[in-house]
């Protein structure tokens, strides 16, 4: 048979906890000065992604409009090619 010990509540007593201090997390406080720079640090980390992202953001337009360009330029050398064959083509027609 099971048997549950209640306690009663002169035998409860609280427990006090203790306050944990761990070294490595001791809060860093900063200067108005320091704090000002290390905002302006972050700022222009930001500026410098952002700069970077809209760089690689050109580059891709311009390499797309370069390979538009060379697909133009390729269909008209051929449209080009066979204009120039078909006058060809009349020339001999109404030579021959």
């Amino acid at each position: 048979m099971f048997v549950k010990h209640l306690l009663k509540p002169r035998q409860i007593q609280p427990e006090v906890l203790q306050p944990v201090t761990n070294p490595a997390s001791k809060q860093k406080f900063f200067t108005a000065a320091q704090g000002e720079d290390k905002i302006a640090q972050a700022l222009a980390q930001r500026d410098r992604e952002k700069a970077e992202e809209d760089q690689g953001r050109f580059i891709e337009i311009r390499d797309a409009a370069l390979q538009a360009t060379k697909r133009e330029f390729i269909a008209a050398e051929q449209h080009a090619q066979k204009m120039t064959q078909a006058k060809q083509a009349k020339i001999l027609a109404t030579s021959g």
